[in-house]
């Protein structure tokens, strides 16, 4: 178990890898551009040399490992086709005003110090409340009903062919690997929203030290009840009491909870002599039941394997989406199946 000195002094020796990190991706991009690292830039060129570093950033690429002519097509394909370049680059103009306002030329260490901020927050400003945030606006869409956390698989790629979003091909094989498939319904299977949010696939591989990731907003909803119960473990009540009157974006205060709920809580305190353990698989469960569409569902240790889309396809070697066709396909096949399904149900009947 780690203590409280170690954790702090772990998590000082990241913050310095990281910083490490940026001082040298910078120098790298003074490099590729062709600046001197002892003389001022003007306020074009400095955001110039942003610019390049942060396409490379978001890539994941190192500028020394390849030719400068491939790092400025890259960075010209980034800032014409990546669809949330924009939002990125408003977020260093917006921090270098925060940072170095009314600066008209820079060294150094004043881009790296626009450049440290800017890594403080793109986690959370850039992924998150950018592409984070629209996919899961997009998946609320085509929830299947309001509230439920699912959207079924057969919508989930008719939301593609329609040309709502350019996402939402993964093959069933690939999502199941990643723990996003609710198939407690074999005949209609059901894309999990926060657990699609929380694939690696949506993961931005931009360090050697850490990936960007979209949030876990469920990390806040424990993390209130936390602070308010103080103890790794509470009675039902104490918990009914805090989560009804907690609300998330999608889930108002001040709300009753269902019987269901409040019984399968009871339930796991059953199993720990009255009180409800915060960090198991089972309050886990409860929480995404209680806030679908924030809280992932947590599966079984081991019966996922996350990787990226990526990583997926050089390991089965097959592609992680679908093509169009395929997409009609299992449509097509869904509904004969659902179809089929319900006369069975009929007939037993």
């Amino acid at each position: 178990d780690f203590h409280l000195h170690e954790m702090a002094l772990l998590s000082a020796t990241m913050k310095s890898l990281i910083a490490g990190e940026v001082a040298w991706r910078l120098h790298d991009a003074y490099m590729v551009l062709q600046r001197d690292v002892d003389h001022p830039l003007s306020e074009n060129h400095a955001m110039e040399l942003i610019d390049t570093y942060m396409t490379m950033y978001l890539g994941g690429l190192k500028m020394t490992q390849i030719t400068r002519e491939r790092v400025l097509r890259y960075h010209h394909s980034i800032t014409s086709k990546f669809l949330y370049w924009v939002h990125y680059r408003n977020l260093t103009r917006e921090t270098q005003l925060e940072v170095a306002p009314g600066k008209r030329y820079f060294l150094f260490h004043d881009i790296l110090e626009i450049l440290e901020a800017v890594n403080e927050h793109v986690g959370r400003l850039g992924l998150d409340a950018g592409y984070c945030r629209d996919v899961e606006s997009w998946l609320i869409r085509i929830e299947e009903a309001n509230g439920t956390g699912r959207v079924r698989l057969r919508d989930f790629y008719a939301s593609y062919l329609d040309g709502q979003t350019l996402l939402f091909q993964q093959r069933v094989q690939y999502l199941r690997d990643q723990g996003v498939l609710d198939e407690s319904e074999p005949s209609v299977p059901r894309v999990i929203i926060p657990n699609y949010l929380g694939m690696r696939g949506h993961c931005l591989n931009v360090s050697t030290l850490y990936s960007l990731c979209c949030i876990d907003r469920c990390e806040e909803l424990l993390g209130f009840l936390e602070s308010k119960i103080q103890a790794p473990s509470a009675t039902p009540g104490e918990i009914v009491r805090l989560v009804s009157a907690l609300p998330s974006a999608h889930v108002p205060g001040n709300r009753t909870l269902s019987g269901v709920l409040v019984e399968k809580l009871q339930e796991v305190a059953d199993h720990h002599m009255g009180q409800v353990p915060l960090h198991g698989r089972l309050f886990a469960q409860w929480m995404h039941f209680a806030y679908p569409r924030y809280c992932p569902y947590p599966h079984v240790s081991g019966t996922t394997k996350p990787m990226t889309q990526y990583e997926w396809s050089a390991e089965r070697g097959v592609k992680a989406s679908l093509t169009a066709t395929e997409m009609r396909n299992y449509i097509q096949s869904s509904r004969e199946l659902s179809g089929a399904f319900a006369l069975h149900g009929q007939s037993d009947a």
